[in-house]
């Protein structure tokens, strides 16, 4: 059984792997004899492990295998082991043909063999059939009345119980003709499933629907009014007498009426009141009774769900104290020679500890070389991801610059057609070296005019060193002058004037440098865009 929540093999834990594996091979090797459940103790697991390896390889595996593939499994190496061990299953077509070798089991499958041939044939009534073959076809329904144990008698009464048990025949012997048996037992389910009566609504829409005068309406509900009365008298709480008694009266006077041989004949109507008031009657009877019915069972339901409380709890009482017995018989048992046991209790747990010990030794011999193995693994593949990711990066870049080579090459192309277009349009006859002197006395120009912007932006750098100069040292006055002043300010009147106006000179003088800068910057802008 897996959880539902484990949709792959990375969720098996050691017990589920080892589970898996056994009954495998318990399919494949019966009588194998290797444990479902992991013990606890760690020797017993690589003993387990090692059997479960060993079986594996004496199947024909061929690939490697060990006690820790299947205690400290991967996932990889334990989908190929239990692909390997589905494989060997055996198959249906592998399997023996069990055929049946007792008589009993021949009759079974000849009477399954018939029954099937028959049912896949239509059914026909008997004198529908030209043929006897292949069965009773030609048998008349015929039924008989059955003498079985009623459904609703009472269990306890033992008379009842003795008569079905000891006199009753069995359904052979109550047949006079034995073709007369499977009607028998279709009519007298069907009587049990069709013929107990509906509700009053039901029985009162039916009785509009009959056919006036009509004789055999008549005598299907005396029929129908007697076997309802025979039946309530079956049940297990029966009705007064009184009430019976007045059915039975009913009923009969029914009958006495609807009689063809008797001459006063009642009218449909007064058939109907009858049958109504009787059917009101059984129903009045019938909802006392389920009402008392009801209310036993409520007060039942009651009782059983105390019952069921006072059990739960007395059940966890009786197994804490079963669990209390248990430790106390235990030390009763090892008080008897305390001494002795105190000294095999400490030695039980000093060879504990040393197994402990020895276990842990032997985990640390196999856990550092696979820890160092780990971080080898790790460290190469951490190393071949980076070389990966460089080669990306670097693949990326050259795709990028190939793009770029490619528009360049594309924007080449086309200024050598514009310019190929242009020289196919200029005249033949022209002198070439004027052109170059032309072009000579161009490159000329140029160098002056860089020549003289190299010293514009010379001259540039120069005043606007000065400037910064300048600015410091204006900086560094006027915050010398200003710790003076504001020094003297608190003592003398004078000197708290001349701080005011050397603060309103410092903002004045602030705002026209700004204005010049933007004055300069306007007007630059200006000459660009008549440039332009």
């Amino acid at each position: 059984d897996i959880d539902d929540n484990i949709t792959n093999l990375g969720g098996f834990d050691t017990d589920l792997v080892v589970d898996a594996a056994v009954r495998c091979l318990e399919v494949i090797r019966p009588g194998l004899g290797i444990s479902r459940i992991l013990p606890a103790n760690m020797a017993a697991r690589f003993r387990v492990g090692a059997s479960l390896a060993q079986a594996c390889s004496e199947l024909g595996y061929r690939g490697d295998i060990g006690y820790q593939t299947f205690l400290y499994s991967s996932e990889t190496d334990l989908r190929r082991v239990l692909m390997f061990l589905i494989e060997k299953l055996p198959k249906e077509s592998d399997k023996p043909s069990t055929e049946p070798t007792s008589k009993l089991d021949q009759l079974e499958k000849t009477v399954g063999s018939v029954l099937q041939k028959q049912l896949s044939t239509p059914w026909l009534p008997h004198y529908c059939h030209r043929s006897t073959s292949g069965g009773y076809t030609s048998m008349p329904y015929r039924s008989v009345e059955l003498d079985l144990p009623a459904s609703e008698s009472n269990p306890s009464d033992q008379e009842h119980c003795d008569y079905w048990e000891n006199y009753q025949q069995l359904l052979p012997a109550q047949m006079t003709n034995q073709e007369c048996l499977l009607p028998s037992i279709v009519s007298r389910n069907s009587r049990l499933l069709y013929s107990k009566p509906t509700n009053i609504i039901e029985r009162l829409e039916w009785l509009k629907k009959l056919p006036q005068n009509s004789e055999s309406t008549a005598n299907e509900q005396r029929i129908a009014s007697r076997f309802t009365l025979n039946e309530r008298l079956q049940l297990q709480t029966p009705y007064p007498k009184a009430e019976v008694q007045e059915e039975e009266i009913k009923i009969d006077d029914v009958e006495d009426r609807a009689s063809p041989n008797k001459k006063l004949t009642p009218t449909k109507e007064e058939r109907q009141n009858l049958e109504i008031e009787n059917m009101k009657l059984e129903c009045e009877n019938l909802r006392l009774e389920v009402e008392k019915t009801q209310d036993e069972l409520d007060k039942l339901d009651i009782q059983l769900s105390q019952a069921k409380a006072k059990r739960a709890e007395e059940e966890k009482e009786l197994e804490t104290r079963e669990e209390q017995r248990k430790i106390k018989a235990r030390t009763y048992d090892l008080l008897e020679d305390g001494e002795n046991n105190m000294i095999k209790l400490e030695g039980v747990i000093e060879n504990g500890k040393n197994k402990l010990i020895n276990l842990a030794n032997q985990w640390e011999k196999h856990r550092a070389p696979l820890i160092k193995q780990y971080r080898d693994e790790r460290e190469k593949y951490s190393a071949k991801a980076s070389t990966s990711q460089k080669k990306l990066d670097e693949l990326r870049q050259l795709r990028e610059k190939e793009k770029e080579l490619m528009e360049e090459c594309h924007l080449k192309d086309q200024q050598y057609s514009q310019l190929m277009t242009e020289v196919q349009k200029l005249p033949k006859d022209v002198n070439r070296s004027a052109y170059t002197q032309r072009i000579l006395e161009i490159i000329n120009n140029v160098r002056k005019q860089r020549d003289e912007i190299d010293k514009v932006l010379g001259d540039t750098r120069e005043i606007q060193k000065e400037i910064n100069m300048l600015t410091g040292r204006l900086e560094r006055s006027f915050t010398v002058v200003d710790e003076l002043i504001f020094r003297d300010a608190k003592t003398n009147e004078t000197s708290r004037k001349a701080y005011k106006l050397l603060a309103t000179l410092h903002s004045d003088c602030s705002e026209l440098v700004k204005l010049v800068e933007e004055t300069g910057t306007a007007l630059r802008e200006i000459r660009d865009l008549e440039e332009q």
